[in-house]
């Protein structure tokens, strides 16, 4: 199935038809083998951290996209009805070609129905809080970044507010809500959580770039769709417990610019009654998009774990050290002081560099084109310029170009050596990339009302339309008279 690149690259939010989420609670006659129902809680006390390792695995056509990261919570308040957590963390995405199928380039993967965000929580479950707008300074896949959410709820799982967002693609929900599953108020060993959800679809230009919502984006599309969640007792030792969840979600189509959704899914929670959190899960769903009497299906397997305390440990080392880390490479660009690359982070480089996959390549370059080089790291400048060189697509390219601005100059020498070798006719080092006016490369254009930016380079002017490049190769086409004048002026001065 080859779905429209608009399809593709849509976002999707859901947001519930009331704030608060409404639980059916289903009482049934119980087994004799079965265990006695028990009340579930969530527990928290002030000051508590705990953390989850999470695992998530898409098999798009022709690809296989991994999702991986560890997340922290921070019990900032408790009162009698509500507790407040701090949420902190992301995923990181790795995409792979699937055995038997030729491997697609970043930015060139037809037949996939990208970039869907999902509800509330997840695996697909019941959203949580109100989807609004969600502009260029959050991103609508915020969950593969770093990002902090602030969240309220009660010890039954009801979510009472939520500050920030963190949407994972695959109608996996947000990431922050993703440990919370709807418990019931009293104990029984089989419940119900229904929900009528709204699916908005945004414009694939819904990207940080413009400092806020910008006019060149595209109008949303509001669908209806329905979506619950049963949850089963089905056994447990000690403390644990074990609870099956069955989900679905159902969206029909609406007309040719509209799909149709359905997702179905079931896996295993084990829950800690004593600890008062869920200690892991293994979910698998199946979303299918169809259009047209033809549809793609996506199997998607999530996985969590909760850190122990020495795991805990270990981590909030790591992450407090990985923070210094950062915080002294923003004083050095601030100071223009350059520190060489410790050596762990400097064999990372290079293997993804020189793997050969062009995904890891690029999320490599778009991490060097931001650092500062250091003599000692001429290895690491010599790669880039080999990544220039032989990049198989046009984000690559573009984020190669930008990476050996920056470190060519630990090849080539500084600029005043540059100019001698040209006023010596000497050839300069790297011929990979031809000299450009300064208005051709990446640059900042604003919108006419001067209230929006946007880092891109020109492409081309077709009538009354200009076509501007987006450092990650996305290509975005509006009216000329959108620019302000005097950028206006530079497109004209380069079509002359």
């Amino acid at each position: 199935m080859m779905l429209t690149a608009a399809m593709c690259a849509a976002v999707c939010t859901f947001s519930a038809s009331r704030f608060l989420r409404s639980v059916v609670l289903m009482s049934v006659i119980l087994l004799s083998t079965q265990l006695p129902a028990q009340e579930l809680r969530y527990k928290f006390q002030q000051g508590q951290k705990f953390a989850w390792q999470v695992k998530a695995v898409a098999q798009v056509p022709g690809e296989v996209e991994t999702l991986t990261g560890t997340v922290l919570y921070t019990v900032k308040a408790i009162t009698a009805d509500s507790t407040q957590l701090t949420f902190e963390g992301g995923l990181t995405k790795k995409t792979e070609s699937r055995a038997g199928t030729a491997g697609a380039g970043a930015g060139s993967r037809p037949g996939a129905p990208r970039g869907f965000a999902g509800p509330g929580r997840g695996p697909g479950g019941p959203p949580r809080g109100p989807g609004g707008p969600m502009g260029f300074l959050s991103s609508p896949l915020s969950g593969l970044r770093r990002t902090t959410n602030q969240l309220s709820l009660t010890s039954t799982g009801e979510v009472l507010s939520l500050q920030g967002t963190s949407q994972l693609p695959y109608l996996l929900g947000n990431l922050s809500l993703l440990f919370f599953e709807p418990l019931p108020d009293t104990a029984m060993d089989n419940w119900i959580a229904r929900n009528g959800v709204t699916i908005r679809e945004g414009s694939n230009r819904s990207r940080p770039g413009f400092m806020r919502p910008s006019p060149f984006d595209e109008p949303e599309k509001m669908t209806a769709a329905e979506e619950s969640s049963e949850y089963s007792i089905t056994g447990g030792s000690g403390s644990l417990v074990e609870i099956q969840r069955i989900y679905q979600l159902s969206m029909p189509a609406q007309g040719d610019d509209v799909p149709a959704f359905q997702i179905r899914g079931q896996g295993t929670i084990v829950f800690d009654r004593n600890q008062g959190l869920p200690q892991s899960l293994k979910f698998e769903q199946e979303l299918t998009v169809t259009r047209d009497n033809t549809s793609v299906r996506v199997p998607v397997t999530l996985e969590y774990k909760l850190l122990s305390a020495e795991e805990l440990e270990q981590f909030v080392r790591q992450r407090d050290a990985a923070m210094a880390e950062q915080r002294q490479r923003a004083e050095d660009q601030r100071t223009g002081t350059a520190r060489p690359l410790p050596a762990d982070k400097k064999q990372q480089i290079i293997a993804d560099l020189t793997s050969g996959k062009s995904p890891q390549v690029t999320q490599q370059l778009v991490q060097l084109k931001i650092m500062r080089p250091h003599p000692d790291d001429r290895d690491v400048a010599l790669l880039i310029q080999e990544a220039l060189k032989n990049a198989p697509n046009r984000p690559q390219r573009v984020m190669a170009e930008a990476a050996w601005d920056r470190w060519k100059v630990l090849v080539e020498g500084p600029a005043d050596e540059q100019a001698e070798m040209k006023s010596t006719g000497k050839q300069a080092a790297n011929p990979f990339v031809p000299a450009k006016p300064a208005e051709k490369g990446l640059r900042t254009w604003t919108d006419n009302t001067g209230a929006f930016r946007l880092e891109a380079e020109f492409v081309s002017v077709e009538g009354t339309q200009v076509t501007l490049r987006r450092e990650d190769g996305e290509e975005i086409t509006l009216p000329l008279s959108r620019l302000s004048e005097a950028d206006q002026k530079v497109v004209k001065k380069l079509t002359e």
